[in-house]
Order: structure tokens, then sequence, then C-alpha cells
């Protein structure tokens, strides 16, 4: 029976192994083998020794690898090849371990990894530069085929992050499943740590992701915008004050984000806030609040709504639904909060507030309780009514007025930048109990009783003839 013993010490150009042995995607770079070789009849072939690789590059579908150095030992046996104490570094990683590759195609890799930079790593999942800094370290395991563009590779690992000195610095725990084909990314029950905020998340990227998140400072997560398929504004996200927080608990599926989330002073679109709750679904159509809870200084607003939006821009005329009850709203100070220019006014309001329509085209219906209030320089001890908003004009019936025993009955209709039409009835009060007949006449001792049909024009916060 024919034996043969051979010492074995070559190279061999990476691009070479497609003609030698069928595995197509590499090139750049060569190999080396030092060690025995053995054939006998009964066995077959085998081999023994340490193998090299320096400055390999290997593309698999879209994936690249370059500038991969190795060390190993190395026992191959017929289409089978074993390499152990693994050692290979690549972009500053290292990844030490043992691999397997059966038929010269299905390869299995189990081992560890150091010093992998998180912008290196997220390279293969977005063509979006990472803002954020870290250096991964644990255990991966890899599993393909090899010399054949299958796109089958997939990947296993948990890794240990630390912050690193590049971007802004992130540290924690990953548990991550990569499946090439379709660039599926699923995690396990994984932790990060931002210099101002913890995220808590599980699930598919793209699919349905589970997330919770706590902060006191956004500005960490504004580089996760620039990940979204779609471009979103930077004013889009709120930003909290020195006092503020924010949390957030649902999930995010691809474009969707369906949950729960909570602000403490913030500011949002250049209006500061004190806090809100909301039960939430927001996707590049449009946002639907299911529940909301709003507050500022005195002003608290409960209720529902929504408002569209395309590509999460808010045009004139983008759909608006919404139904809310509002207590302490300081006429004077959240004037720009309310839903159409209104006469000049003072006061605390409470009520209720059903819009729909769109933003440049209003319709709905009101019910509005003012206490303390003032309206064109007269004061009031108390003033109720019910409107209806159609296109910018405001109908009013039910009003009632109190100051004093002084009680005032009033309707009208008013379109903003026109005449105010107005109907009034009263009882029977003293002239001096008005403000402005006291400014005028300021000894007038008289009784008077209004009934009036009337119009004026609205300018500016003054009521014209």
């Amino acid at each position: 029976q024919p034996k043969a013993d051979l010492q074995v010490d070559g190279s061999l150009a990476a691009a070479g192994l497609k003609e030698i042995a069928g595995l197509e995607g590499f090139s750049g770079g060569h190999f080396a083998l030092h060690g025995t070789s053995h054939y006998d009849a009964a066995g077959g072939a085998t081999f023994r020794g340490r193998a090299e690789a320096r400055q390999v590059s290997y593309q698999a579908g879209a994936q690249r690898w370059r500038d991969v150095n190795a060390d190993c030992d190395v026992l191959a046996s017929g289409q089978d090849v074993t390499l152990t104490r693994l050692v290979a570094t690549y972009g500053g990683a290292k990844l030490t371990g043992e691999a397997g590759i059966r038929q010269h195609r299905d390869l299995r890799l189990d081992g560890t990894i150091s010093h992998l930079p998180l912008g290196e790593a997220a390279r293969y999942f977005t063509s979006q530069p990472l803002a954020w800094g870290g250096m991964a370290q644990g255990h991966v395991r890899i599993t393909g085929t090899l010399g054949r563009p299958d796109n089958d590779f997939e990947l296993q690992t948990q890794v240990q992050i630390t912050p690193s000195s590049e971007g802004i610095p992130v540290s924690g725990e990953v548990q991550l499943a990569y499946r090439q084909r379709g660039r599926r990314v699923e995690f396990g029950n994984s932790r990060l740590r931002f210099p101002h905020t913890q995220v808590s998340f599980s699930g598919a990227l793209g699919g349905d992701l589970r997330l919770t998140a706590d902060s006191t400072n956004l500005e960490d997560l504004r580089p996760a915008l620039a990940l979204l398929p779609r471009r979103i504004p930077v004013d889009f996200l709120p930003v909290l004050g020195a006092e503020g927080t924010a949390h957030f608990d649902g999930a995010v599926r691809g474009t969707e984000v369906d949950g729960e989330a909570a602000l403490t002073h913030f500011r949002f679109r250049n209006e500061k806030w004190d806090e809100i709750h909301s039960k939430f679904k927001a996707n590049g159509d449009g946002l639907d609040a299911a529940l909301f809870d709003l507050r500022k200084r005195a002003l608290r607003a409960t209720g529902e709504g929504s408002i569209g939006w395309s590509n999460w821009q808010i045009a004139a005329d983008a759909p608006l639904r919404l139904d809310v009850r509002f207590q302490g709203m300081d006429l004077a100070a959240d004037r720009k909060l309310m839903p159409a220019a209104l006469p000049a006014a003072a006061g605390i309001a409470s009520g209720s507030l059903e819009l729909s329509g769109s933003l440049d085209q209003q319709r709905g219906k009101a019910h509005i309780v003012v206490e303390k209030g003032a309206a064109y320089d007269e004061h009031f001890d108390r003033a109720q009514f019910d409107t209806t908003l159609e296109n910018a004009g405001w109908r009013i019936t039910n009003g009632r007025l109190e100051k004093g025993p002084a009680v005032l009955r009033f309707s009208g209709e008013y379109q903003s930048g026109e005449q105010l039409h107005f109907k009034l009835d009263s009882n029977v009060f003293a002239l001096s109990s008005l403000e402005h007949v006291r400014k005028y006449e300021s000894g007038l001792d008289a009784q008077m009783q209004i009934h009036l049909d009337g119009a004026a024009q609205v300018t500016g916060d003054r009521l014209e003839p």
C-alpha cells in the first residue's frame, strides 16, 4: 500500500482559492501553510500544521471584510478542516476561538471577540455612520456556507460594551442574532447606557422591537433619527429642561411607534410644558393619541386626538381630530394655544373642546367657562358660553357674563378679520359698575338695562364701530 509523508511550506494568493477549492469571495492578501502531510490508501490525505492569513479580503453578498489577519493550528482530512488556537484581527478587533469547515463549504466558528468598535459592527446593519462610541467584547458564533453567494451567514453573539473616547459614550450588554438572508437582526434581552439615558430592548429590528427608555437628556438618542428609513425633522425630538425627564415603554415596528410615554419639564417647538403622559401610536402618516394628560403651570388638558403628516412633516392641510377637557388655562399667557384667533381676553378658562378638519380648516364645538376675566379693558367675575367653529369663524350661543349683580346674556358670530355680530340682553345694573364709565364719567350715578343687536369691527385687541 502506498504511503507518503511530506513537509509542507507554502503560500497562496487568496484569489487562488477559487481555482483550487472553488471558494469564491476571496480577493487580496495571501495564505501560508507550514506543517506535515500524510497519505495512505486507507485514510487518504491529511495535513497537520500551522496556517496564517495576511491582509485577506472576503466578500459575502453585500458584506465585505478587508485586511483580515489570522493564525491557527490546522487539521485537514478529506474535505473537512478543523482550526484550533485561532487568533484573527480585523479593524482593531480581535477574535480567538475554534472553527470547522465541512465539505470545503460549511463553516462554523465559536470564539470570543474583543476590542470591536461599535461603528465597525454597525456598518453591517446600516449604511449610516454611528455617532455612539463603544467597544464590544464577548462570545460569538458564526455559521454559513463558503464558496457561493447563498447569503446564508448567521451570527449569534452576547457582548459587553464599554465606552470609548469617540462619539457619545455608551456601555451595556447586547444579545444579538443576525441572519444575512433578509438582513434580519433579532435582539435578546439587551441594555444600553448613555450619559443621560438608559434603554432596554428585545425583539426584531424592523419587526416587533420591545423598548423601554428613561432619559434626562434626549440628545443622547438624537443620532437614532438618522438611522430611520424616513427623514425626521430635527425639531421633532422634545428638548428636556434642567429637571426634565422622559420615559417610554412600548414597541417599535419599522417606522411605527406604539406605546406609552411621559415627559416632564420639556420644550417642544419653542413651547414649554410641565409634563405630559400619553398612550399613542405614531408612524410616517401621523400621530394618534388614544389618551393624553398635558400640563403647563395651572393648565391641565386631558383627552384624545390625532394629527396627520407626510414623512413626519406637518402641513397646513394635515387632518386633525381633538377631544379635550381642560382647566386652568390662562387666556393671556396661553393665547397662542387656542385653535383660532380670539378677541383680546384674559382670565382663567376651563371647559371642553372638540375639533376636526385640518390645521387651516378647523371645525368643532366648545363649552367655555372663564373666571376672573377681562375683555377689551372690562373686567368681569365669570363668563360662560357655547361656541361652534367653522373655518376660523365662531358662533357663540348661551352666553352669560356676570359682574357683581349685573348679568349679561349674549350671543354672536365672529369671522377672523371681519365684523363681530352680537346680541346683548341684561338685567338692570348700575352704570358705575362699568370701568369704561368710571374712567370717563366717574361721578355718573344711573341705572341701565341693555337690549342690543349690533356689529363691530375687531382691530387688533380693540373693538371699533
